[in-house]
């Protein structure tokens, strides 16, 4: 039986209750005040306190149990990655080269007993003191005054120093001439050897240089301002 039908049935029942009680205390009432009908007008009193008292006390309303939550699912165990077996790495084995043999050398000859070392002439010409600062300033200015560079190393951008070798007899005059170094750009170098045949004849040697000739190496500077 549901909950709302057994509410309905109590409150029936407490109203057929107190009907019949009201019914017999009507009934007592008026079989009493029968021989006395003068007493006056007065109405019934009816005294209900003892019939509520007597009702029986409505039940307690039973709330529905609730529900049972569903149970949480267990969460699935990750499954285990299988590892990728490392390659096994083996030593190479050295392998021991051998030491070449070294042949037997031949015994040396006995060597003939040393002879006298012959006595040597004088070299003719050959300075014994360089020539003097002033003379190696004024050889460099007379040859930087015949050095050319040349338009198309401008363009390009060329830099660089070549090193000028030149051998000059007492009088000046350029007998011999060479690139010792290169300046590292092939028209550079060969306006540095154009210098020896513009330049020549060079001031002459000083009376106070012994030697008979100078051999000397000029670096020549080729710098864009």
């Amino acid at each position: 039986m549901s909950s709302i039908t057994r509410k309905h049935w109590l409150v029936a029942i407490w109203i057929a209750v107190i009907a019949h009680a009201g019914i017999a205390v009507a009934w007592l009432s008026a079989d009493r005040q029968a021989p006395s009908r003068d007493q006056g007008n007065d109405g019934i009193v009816m005294d209900l306190t003892q019939v509520v008292d007597a009702l029986p006390e409505p039940e307690p309303k039973t709330e529905p149990e609730p529900e049972p939550e569903p149970e949480p699912k267990p969460e699935p165990e990750p499954v285990p990655q299988k590892q990728k077996p490392k390659p096994i790495v083996r030593p190479t084995p050295k392998v021991s080269t051998p030491a070449p043999v070294q042949a037997p050398r031949p015994p040396e000859p006995t060597r003939k007993a040393a002879e006298k070392p012959k006595a040597q002439a004088p070299a003719v010409g050959v300075p014994k003191s360089p020539p003097p600062p002033d003379y190696l300033g004024r050889l460099r200015s007379w040859l930087e005054r015949h050095k050319d560079y040349p338009r198309s190393s401008r363009l390009r951008r060329e830099e660089g120093v070549a090193y000028l070798a030149l051998t000059i007899d007492r009088s000046g005059t350029i007998t011999k001439s060479s690139l010792a170094k290169s300046s590292g750009h092939p028209r550079l170098d060969e306006a540095t050897l154009g210098i020896a045949n513009r330049a020549s004849p060079v001031p002459a040697l000083p009376e106070d240089y012994d030697g008979d000739s100078l051999t000397i190496v000029v670096p020549m500077i080729y710098k864009l301002q």
